[in-house]
């Protein structure tokens, strides 16, 4: 007689498993989370394992409960697949679970992601105040610095430390650099406003500290005839000497009262000579005034940012789709529950050798 026997042993076990995430990507990342399953000391001659019943992965081994719920994230994919492991004392049989859990991106965009866009605005309000009243815009400036400042380092404490950069990163320091930008932009337009006004009074007091001084204007160019010279030697003399000059009597003159008296020229020079110093056109750093300034941060300051959320958002939603989920199973939904993962896997079925009785 020959009787050919299967053992079965059934244990109930409650795993808390860890998963490493790959944050480059977050509050936009898509994690893939794995459980494996092996033996310690039978190699795959002794026991093999096995999902369910068979060896497809498809196969209904492995049960989501819809009575559980995850905060942060929602299980979409998952797949089961079993293979050998050849390490140094044998090759042993290892199952596999792997689980596909899309982050939700609703609590950082109410709490981290829609704050922020607010302070950076907030911050664009100093562009419509009167550039004379500092500490208006001088608080308003450093109050949204600050508020940014305080925004990331919470957000970074609560954070896994990780030696590369996150996607929320990139975001949060761009408003940051943009609350900074419109603090140095008073700065800059209050360092420009005084200098100006301290030309304006260099002037004035140029103004009141020079004597009138009247000089005959001709209109009448055509009706000079003869030559005009100047001469200037040493020590004190007549302002211009004029030799052979007849004025016809139909030239209109007037006298016309003059800043600063009119400055000496060589012989060969024309007259009347140019007063003060020459002006040079107008550069493009002389146009930059206080007000033009504001004028056009009023638009450069939000098409910007305006700009890099587009840019932003459409690389970060490009990359999170950017997952292989080749022979993975999609998980269904509910119609009356979402569906969130209970990680219980179904009974794994240990088998050992047949052997006779005699």
């Amino acid at each position: 007689m020959q009787l050919s026997i299967s053992v079965y042993k059934f244990y109930r076990l409650t795993v808390t498993a860890t998963c490493p995430m790959n944050l480059k990507l977050f509050p936009m990342d898509t994690q893939k989370c794995q459980l494996e399953i092996e033996s310690y000391g039978y190699t795959a001659n002794d026991t093999k394992y096995k999902f369910g019943d068979n060896q497809d992965p498809n196969s209904a081994a492995v049960a989501f409960s819809p009575n559980i719920s995850l905060p942060q994230f929602e299980l979409t994919y998952y797949k089961v697949n079993y293979r050998n492991a050849v390490t140094t004392s044998g090759v042993y049989e290892r199952l596999s679970f792997e689980v596909v859990l899309t982050r939700n991106l609703g609590f950082y965009l109410m709490n981290i992601i829609i704050p922020s866009i607010l302070i950076v605005t907030i911050s664009w309000v100093s562009f419509w105040l009167n550039r004379e009243a500092s500490p208006a815009r001088v608080g308003l400036g450093v109050t949204t610095v600050l508020t940014m400042t305080t925004l990331i380092t919470t957000t970074n404490n609560a954070m896994p430390k990780v030696s590369y950069i996150k996607g929320l990163d990139y975001f949060l320091n761009f408003c940051f650099v943009m609350v900074f930008a419109s603090l140095v932009e008073y700065a800059v337009v209050s360092y420009l406003n005084k200098k100006m006004a301290q030309q304006r009074e260099r002037r004035r007091k140029l103004g009141e500290q020079a004597a009138p001084v009247e000089m005959p204007v001709f209109y009448n160019h055509a009706a000079l005839k003869g030559t005009m010279r100047h001469d200037r030697l040493n020590g004190p003399r007549s302002p211009h000497v004029m030799n052979s000059v007849d004025m016809p009597p139909e030239c209109e003159c007037r006298t016309i009262p003059l800043i600063q008296p009119p400055r000496m020229v060589p012989a060969m020079g024309t007259w009347p000579a140019p007063f003060g110093k020459v002006k040079r056109p107008p550069g493009p750093c002389r146009a930059c005034t206080p007000a033009k300034i504001d004028k056009y941060s009023r638009y450069f300051f939000p098409i910007t940012f305006i700009s890099f959320n587009i840019i932003y958002w459409a690389v970060m939603w490009y990359q999170s789709w950017q997952v292989d989920l080749e022979g993975y199973v999609k998980i269904s939904n509910d119609e009356n529950k979402t569906t969130m993962v209970n990680t219980t896997v179904a009974p794994v079925t240990t088998e050992t050798p047949s052997f006779s009785e005699y």
